[in-house]
């Protein structure tokens, strides 16, 4: 009977093991400002990030728990970019509000500024929407398709004014701080060329 209760305990003790262990796998709250997604370090200032396997579809925002959840099993099905995309993208509601166009152009324009979001790469972003049709919680793929190819266009446009303007004003600090001569030159000694 004890070798039984034994047997019995440990089967349990094993099982409740197991799924604690999936369960961390698939489900962490992160509460700190960083956190990995597709390699890089990112971070949605003052918003948890949740890591859950278990959520139906790539993430979700929930601005006034200042929460954004990611399902890293949908993720990792997709390119890092779209990846980072949805991070940003969630992270966009936070900062733009419920619109899921002006979240697109928040992902889009982060993406531009960081450097991790190229032609080809919102391409991708754009093919992972699909044909989707519009839904009560999102516009139709073409849709935004669409937004995202015009935020796309505006975030480069400004990255390259920028550029533009930082390059401008070394040019003019480099022109602009020759040095200056404080006092005439006066004569020290005389001496005779040889």
């Amino acid at each position: 009977m004890r070798a039984k209760l034994s047997t019995a305990a440990l089967a349990i003790i094993a099982i409740v093991a197991t799924m604690s262990a999936a369960a961390a796998r698939t489900t962490r709250d992160v509460r700190g400002e960083i956190v990995e997604v597709a390699g890089r370090e990112v971070s949605c200032a003052n918003v948890r990030t949740r890591f859950d396997g278990s959520l139906p579809n790539l993430g979700a925002a929930a601005p006034d728990e200042r929460l954004t959840i990611l399902n890293p099993r949908l993720l990792g099905r997709y390119s890092k970019v779209v990846q980072l995309f949805v991070f940003h993208h969630e992270c966009g509601h936070h900062r733009v509000g419920a619109s899921e166009l002006n979240a697109d152009c928040w992902a889009v324009g982060e993406g531009v500024r960081a450097g991790w979001l190229d032609r080809n790469g919102l391409t991708q972003v754009c093919r992972s929407f699909g044909n989707e049709a519009d839904t009560d919680t999102h516009p139709s793929g073409r849709s935004r398709c669409a937004n995202i190819d015009r935020c796309f266009a505006a975030a480069e446009f400004e990255v390259a004014r920028a550029k533009e303007k930082q390059r401008y004003r070394v040019e003019a600090v480099a022109l602009s701080e020759a040095p200056k001569l404080v006092a005439g030159p006066r004569l020290i000694r005389t001496s005779v060329l040889r």
